[in-house]
């Protein structure tokens, strides 16, 4: 610690990790755009993360994570995602990572925060078992579904003219098939986060749309691919509701169509139905508590993970 300082994040440094963004990652991510991300007073409490500094007060790492709220057994509780891990090129292997996750984890105690969870990719996934993150035997599962049709979409975005006519094209499209999420979602699934009103308002750091299809219900992100965070599925055979996405998905000027989730969620049991999965990315607990928690039962879908 002597080398270093470690500061909370919070609405005032916020720009000290967009910063660090573009050092560590080569990224461009606007500071509201964290704002939006790491304020997450909706959901109990917010920016439980810290940002490392150098003496020279050079922000040179970061680790977070993002509250939620989940339903366990019968039980509303606070848990939160782990999010964006970063250490500046020239302070790597100084151990950063894990004083800053040990801050936080310390910090999500505090604040009632029961576990952490997370979905780990090839990056990260050393640090997480460095950490002794529980991982589950199941990854999430990756479903696409293939449409064939030319990649209008992806062609488009990447023009900032013609991407800001593609997303004209979308709202147009889709805006006659909106309705309110809370009213479908939150019932759903009976160990998992939370879809209530307050998780939906907190997700517009990301452009999304909420689109019925039939008498399907659908939370949808289009960047080029169809990507389903949500679904509310009618009573009909998946080869048939495969069918209406497709279309959708051709509408949309999209290639592909993707849906990810967890072996035990109602979404796997319908697509696996009729499409073979692969796995995506391992799924990773960190127990903040004493006792125990069934991890084993709970559900994800695309729409809880922060990049969706």
């Amino acid at each position: 610690m002597e080398n270093y300082s470690v500061q909370r994040l919070s609405a005032l440094n916020i720009g000290h990790l967009a910063s660090l963004y573009r050092t560590a990652n080569n990224q461009i991510v606007p500071s509201d755009f964290l704002l939006k991300k790491y304020d997450t007073k909706k959901l109990g409490t917010s920016f439980i993360g810290f940002i490392a500094y150098s003496k020279q007060g050079l922000p040179i790492a970061y680790y977070g994570v993002i509250p939620m709220l989940l339903k366990l057994e019968g039980e509303t509780i606070l848990a939160a995602q782990g999010a964006d891990t970063m250490t500046h090129p020239d302070f790597r292997k100084q151990g950063l990572f894990y004083l800053l996750a040990r801050e936080t984890f310390q910090l999500a105690r505090e604040n009632n925060i029961r576990f952490i969870f997370g979905f780990a990719n090839q990056n990260s996934l050393p640090g997480a078992v460095k950490l002794q993150f529980q991982i589950m035997p199941s990854a999430l599962q990756l479903f696409t579904i293939k449409t064939e049709a030319p990649p209008i979409g992806r062609l488009m975005t990447k023009s900032k003219i013609l991407g800001k006519i593609y997303q004209t094209y979308l709202h147009f499209t889709l805006s006659g098939r909106q309705f309110f999420p809370a009213t479908v979602f939150q019932s759903d699934g009976l160990n998992g986060v939370s879809h209530d009103q307050s998780f939906f308002e907190y997700k517009t750091y990301h452009k999304s749309y909420f689109v019925k299809l039939n008498k399907h219900f659908l939370w949808l992100k289009v960047d080029g691919s169809l990507k389903v965070g949500l679904v509310k599925f009618a009573e009909e055979p998946p080869q048939n509701f495969i069918k209406k996405i497709k279309r959708l998905a051709v509408v949309l000027g999209c290639r592909e169509v993707i849906f990810i989730t967890n072996k035990n969620s109602n979404l796997y049991k319908f697509l696996s139905q009729v499409i073979h999965p692969t796995d995506a990315l391992p799924i990773c607990f960190q127990n903040l508590t004493s006792g125990s928690v069934p991890f084993e039962k709970i559900e994800f879908e695309y729409g809880d993970i922060d990049i969706f």
